[in-house]
């Protein structure tokens, strides 16, 4: 077969959301919720549609130097400056402490943050931790940012990269709200269009970080685990969330008008 004439982004496609679609299908079909058997199963295989669409896309285009070279910019910290990391560790904790912060300030009894008993020990936070990475931040930034943010920088200005980055990412979470049980054990489930603007946001800054660490995947893996951590850790009210969606809009907002600005404090030479 003649790889050249199958578009890279629709096998990438094809397995993001086609591989993803037909077997959270098969996880919603079976007895119970989604995080039961047999259904987990499904729903597990499902998840790890755009963690193949990454790998797969880069091996179709690139081989086997592709993968290796995916591989590095998964694992390789150096990319990155100091400023980088900090925004990729603190952003979501921050934020969060100041919307709750600033929620108190109008409506105390509004201002509530839950922390979690399954992070109680330094066993179980570890866990947790340990968890929340690997189920979510670091497959999807394979594909997300790895392979599809990096292919349409090549294309769009990255306002626009951001933008389709952010529908497809969001248009590839939204079955979720229909999987049985999936949410059950959220203290504040999402709804999607909020869900919309938290990931648009977040796809903006992402792009920022990547831009400034040299195409560097664990950056982004590391600010997407940092907010799912943060979210699960702290567990915020609703009123909390709300205006950390704004603040984290507010964020964007300034990155896009300074035109991604470079941050480089510590990055290293190319």
């Amino acid at each position: 077969m003649n790889h050249s004439k199958l578009p890279p982004l629709l096998v990438f496609f094809a397995f993001s959301h086609g591989w993803t679609v037909v077997f959270w299908a098969l996880a919603a079909a079976m007895p119970g919720t989604v995080w039961q058997a047999p259904g987990r199963v499904w729903f597990l295989v499902g998840g790890a549609g755009i963690l193949v669409a990454g790998v797969v896309t880069t091996a179709w285009t690139g081989g086997r130097g592709g993968v290796a070279e995916l591989a590095r910019r998964t694992v390789d910290p150096r990319r990155a400056g100091l400023a980088a990391w900090a925004v990729a560790l603190l952003f979501a904790p921050l934020s969060t402490l100041a919307a709750a912060g600033i929620v108190h300030a109008v409506d105390p009894a509004a201002a509530g943050l839950a922390p979690a008993a399954a992070a109680a020990s330094p066993r179980q936070a570890l866990a947790l931790a340990a968890t929340l990475l690997v189920l979510g931040p670091l497959p999807e930034e394979v594909g997300w940012r790895g392979v599809l943010l990096d292919r349409l920088l090549g294309r769009l200005r990255p306002l626009g990269a951001s933008a389709v980055v952010a529908l497809a990412w969001w248009s590839w979470h939204w079955p979720l709200h229909l999987l049985p049980g999936y949410y059950a054990p959220f203290a504040h489930p999402p709804d999607p269009w909020s869900q919309l603007v938290g990931i648009a946001a977040a796809s903006v800054l992402m792009t920022w970080l990547y831009l400034d660490s040299r195409r560097s995947v664990l950056i982004a893996v590391v600010f997407h685990w940092s907010g799912n951590l943060t979210g699960e850790v702290l567990q915020p009210a609703p009123a909390v969330d709300a205006v950390r969606l704004a603040l984290a809009a507010t964020a964007a907002a300034l990155v896009v008008g300074a035109g991604f600005p470079r941050l480089g404090v510590g990055r290293a030479r190319r």
